[in-house]
């Protein structure tokens, strides 16, 4: 079976003009080449590609935690699970820096630097203790750890003053529900010196400041109050413990929904990072002016940084930590007009969860942790119109614009594509009894109605319900029954379609299945192993989308995308270097999901942590 992969030379001419103008130029001219598959972009990664392309590492399979530091040069440094990145503020990698020992993880939600050093906090592998680490900004080669231990639930304060670093936490040499406030000068001791010690319990949050000679620091934390009411509090202190005027500052829920986070001084305000919205409020506790951006999920829960990156007398540019060291935003606060606005998204996609493209060209990403929301003109460092939390949790479909999928307790559930008041997502249905469930999709199946077929990882199984939404305020009863397969047995089904005339397509360990309805079960109609010749045969791990005619196949292992007309299985184009993965324009690196609607195709370019958006030239 043959198939055409010729090289396009006017894609390659356009290279370094915008990715806009070369998808118009392939549009117009389209006819005069073969047919192929056009990159036209990337989302979700501001890195894009190549030496630029910016990547998270997990040590085992945990993300950590990263805040975020300006330096001198106004290029950011930021947490990648086991390594420090530095990048540009518009989001491209310039050098990346491991932590040693090997497996160590940033741990840390704020950054801090002094003397051209590098502080934050990481954990260290086999002791599992968390530990001061220090990296050279200007001449060091890793990160590596201090040599004393820190103790229980350590925060790092961004601000350095007087040549020295302050640190609260817990410890086993404190009276419980005691928090010891520490300082610790890498010129002239070698551990740290407690300061002082408060009854504070549920700390989240410190700052530290000087005003007229005198050192303050503010501690954010929950507290209950003598008629239970719980609060979140901001105790400020002086240099010695001592209660400042006016503190501690409380702020209940009926004020505030809620509210939970760090804090961060900058100026005379204090921002509250809480969760899920950015507060703005005055040394006295004051809304100044309050809720300055509300149920923007990405933006991430308590364990966040916010940095002020420059400013002049009516702007502030800020740089904001998310928790997770996937996504960093850089935003402007105008504060003349109180008008807070994000700017750009500096991240990746180092989890890629679901991805689906809509007929109004609505691109939705699931990242295990939100649903992110792009259009489809947007780019690598665009940030989301609209993102929810949590996120869908494995391959679904649109329904008319929404997104239909599972999330929490694989509970059906519709993620709708226009940002709503809370921006969650609608529960659909009753929790659905499949172990792993790996993606979902829509059919007729006969004469029956609309059923939800569903494939199921761990029973290598095929599972079947009929299709509802939810009315009168009453959850759809999805009964989930196994379809019987007969003459066949599935080895590791990845993916599932179904066709309006009742036939299923699944994806099976290196193989394309036609299944047919025949007396009560399903049988195979054709089996699609790829091409006739090695270089074409499909690899084990396949994921697929179909758009009409057209099918995308994500062959994972041979590092490549196929177009495929499944009417009859002939192979039109492939798309990345076949068996050779790569970070570059028309390369890829373990490919795992792809959507399509009509000749407009995303793939999960996963090994790059990325969206790439292509175009099928027929």
């Amino acid at each position: 079976m043959g198939f055409h992969n010729y090289s396009v030379d006017m894609v390659k001419f356009y290279k370094n003009m915008t990715w806009f103008f070369c998808g118009v130029v392939t549009l117009l001219f389209s006819h005069l080449n073969a047919a192929s598959i056009q990159p036209l972009g990337y989302i979700g990664n501001s890195g894009q590609e190549g030496k630029s392309l910016l990547k998270v590492f997990p040590a085992d399979g945990n993300f950590g935690v990263s805040g975020v530091l300006v330096d001198g040069s106004y290029t950011l440094w930021i947490g990648g699970g086991k390594v420090i990145n530095r990048v540009t503020l518009t989001g491209e990698l310039l050098e990346s820096f491991p932590l040693q020992p090997d497996g160590s993880l940033v741990e840390s939600k704020t950054f801090t630097a002094m003397d051209d050093v590098l502080y934050f906090i990481g954990r260290v592998p086999l002791s599992n203790e968390m530990r001061l680490f220090a990296l050279p900004m200007k001449s060091g080669s890793s990160a590596t750890p201090l040599p004393f231990k820190l103790g229980i639930s350590p925060h790092l304060a961004p601000q350095t003053i007087d040549g020295k670093l302050f640190i609260a936490q817990y410890s086993k040499d404190l009276p419980q529900g005691y928090l010891g406030i520490y300082s610790y000068s890498p010129k002239h001791s070698s551990g740290l010196a407690l300061l002082f010690t408060l009854p504070v319990t549920g700390m989240c949050g410190m700052s530290v400041y000087k005003e007229d000679g005198k050192v303050l620091i503010y501690i954010a934390h929950y507290s209950v109050d003598q008629n239970n009411r719980s609060s979140y509090t901001i105790t400020g202190v002086d240099l010695e413990g001592r209660l400042l005027n006016g503190y501690p500052l409380k702020f209940y829920s009926w004020k505030y929904r809620a509210i939970r986070g760090d804090l961060y001084l900058i100026e005379d305000r204090f921002w509250l990072k809480s969760f899920p919205e950015i507060r703005l409020v005055n040394l006295k506790g004051e809304d100044a002016p309050g809720i300055v951006t509300n149920y923007y999920w990405e933006l991430g829960d308590n364990k966040g940084q916010i940095l002020e990156v420059a400013r002049n007398a009516q702007l502030q540019l800020l740089a904001i930590s998310t928790g997770r060291p996937d996504a960093f935003y850089i935003a402007q606060w105008n504060k003349k007009r109180n008008e807070f606005r994000l700017h750009r998204r500096i991240g990746c996609l180092p989890e890629i969860k679901s991805l689906g493209i809509s007929e109004e060209n609505k691109v939705t990403v699931g990242t295990g942790r939100v649903q992110l929301w792009y259009s489809w003109d947007d780019s690598g460092d665009s940030i989301p119109y609209n993102t929810q939390r949590p996120s869908a949790l494995c391959q679904g479909f649109f329904v008319n614009s929404n997104y239909f999928s599972l999330y929490n307790q694989k509970i059906p559930a519709i993620f709708p594509s226009i940002p709503k008041e809370r921006n969650l997502p609608v529960p659909a249905g009753t929790s659905v009894s499949v172990k792993e469930p790996v993606s979902i999709s829509l059919c007729q199946l006969s004469d029956k109605g609309q059923y939800l077929l569903m494939t199921d990882a761990q029973s290598k199984t095929i599972w079947h319900s009929r299709f509802g939404l939810p009315g009168n305020n009453k959850l759809f009863n999805y009964n989930w029954q196994p379809i019987t397969l007969k003459g066949i047995k599935l080895i590791q089904p990845t993916d599932i379609h179904g066709l309006p005339d009742g036939r299923i397509i699944v994806a099976d360990y290196g193989r394309i299945l036609m299944l047919k309805p025949e007396n009560g079960g399903y049988v195979v109609l054709t089996e699609f192993f790829g091409g006739d010749n090695s270089e074409l045969r499909l690899g084990k791990r396949l994921r697929f989308a179909i758009d009409g005619q057209w099918m995308l196949i994500s062959d994972t292992d041979r590092h490549r995308v196929m177009w495929v007309k499944w009417t009859d299985w002939q192979i039109i184009s492939v798309f990345g270097k076949t068996d050779f993965p790569g970070s570059g324009q028309e390369e890829l690196n373990f490919p795992t999901l792809v959507a399509l609607k009509g000749v407009k195709g995303v793939i999960a370019d996963t090994g790059n942590q990325r969206i790439v958006k292509v175009l099928l030239n027929p």
